[in-house]
């Protein structure tokens, strides 16, 4: 064979080879969404934990979840969705003296639907509800016939603790469910 031919071939070859390369590292399809903000971890680099990635690639997850960094690892989560249910309601009373490390400041933080509540004695991402009332009933009113009521408040989420917003005298105010005892 001559040594022109030699060449030609060779750079046929190395064109194939470099042209399959590049088909090989075209980037993989990237799953829509935003990944949620890591959560906030004291260290990733404790020696007795191993961070074991669950995906490499969006592909590596099912359904509509995407391969996002959280927790010193790659995890499936799902991507950021609107923010607009409750944090469940949370009796924080027996926290009073429970000191914790939040694990997380901001909704953006959180997978889905997911929000940064206070709940279990800390800050961590939680399923939201869509119910706005807290548990019990208001206490009755004085029959007083209204015009209108005055609010102070619109719904049990606006009202601290226990207290529900109930009607009294002719003003939606918060107060304690019917039966509380202190």
């Amino acid at each position: 064979m001559s040594p022109v031919t030699s060449i030609i071939l060779l750079l046929i070859f190395s064109y194939l080879n470099i042209s399959s390369s590049l088909k090989s590292a075209e980037t993989l399809p990237v799953k829509p969404g935003e990944c949620p903000l890591d959560v906030d971890f004291l260290t990733c680099d404790n020696p007795d934990i191993q961070y074991k990635p669950d995906c490499d690639t969006d592909d590596d997850c099912k359904d509509q979840k995407k391969c996002c960094f959280s927790e010193c690892r790659n995890q499936c989560m799902l991507p950021l969705q609107d923010k607009t249910d409750f944090c469940p309601w949370f009796n924080n009373a027996p926290c009073a003296n429970v000191l914790t490390f939040p694990r997380c400041h901001s909704d953006d933080q959180c997978q889905g639907t997911e929000r940064c509540c206070f709940f279990e004695c800390t800050h961590k991402c939680t399923p939201t509800v869509k119910d706005e009332n807290k548990p019990g009933q208001c206490p009755p009113d004085i029959a007083v016939s209204c015009p209108e009521l005055t609010r102070g408040c619109h719904n049990d989420r606006e009202c601290p603790d226990v207290q529900k917003c109930c009607s009294y005298k002719c003003y939606m105010q918060c107060r304690y469910p019917d039966g509380w005892i202190f």
